[in-house]
């Protein structure tokens, strides 16, 4: 077993950095994370929110954007607005 440092950023109340730090761990590791919340209580746009802040380091890492296969091998959910 290892530890592993998650930094979500600047959070201002508690509950709302326990929510972002819950999405980025279902991100990054599934189920097999430990959470704050139980499973399934996560809205779609922490899902997303957590899956940009990811695709960002993923991109800053590489140089370059990830490709619409890399990100979908990595698990990241991103939702495309209709604007309406």
């Amino acid at each position: 077993m290892w530890n592993v440092f998650l930094c979500v950023g600047y959070v201002a109340f508690k509950r709302n950095a326990a929510i972002a730090y819950d999405a980025a761990a279902l991100v990054l590791f599934g189920s097999s994370a430990y959470y704050n919340f139980p499973l399934g209580t996560l809205e779609p746009i922490h899902h997303e929110a957590a899956s940009l802040l990811i695709l960002r380091h993923y991109n800053k890492q590489k140089g370059s954007p990830l490709t619409s296969e890399e990100i979908i091998a990595k698990g990241l959910t991103l939702y495309v607005s209709n604007g309406k």
